[in-house]
């Protein structure tokens, strides 16, 4: 299963990754950036969308779950 993950750095920031359950364990796919703030957390979010769409090929109906 592939989502989108966000996770506090050590600076404070908000990473943004695309990961996906392997064996149990969370394996990142893609780092997408980091964000200092909301308005850079938005922008980072919907460019994760965008890129987990795109790059992995699947449909927007079946990605629900993303909206």
């Amino acid at each position: 299963m592939v989502f989108i993950r966000r996770v506090r750095t050590a600076s404070g920031a908000t990473a943004v990754q695309i990961a996906e359950y392997v064996r149990g364990r969370q394996q990142i796919v893609e780092h997408i950036g980091s964000a200092h703030t909301e308005a850079e957390l938005g922008m980072l979010l919907e460019r994760a969308r965008l890129s987990w769409l795109t790059g992995r090929g699947f449909a927007a109906a079946q990605c629900s779950d993303l909206r």
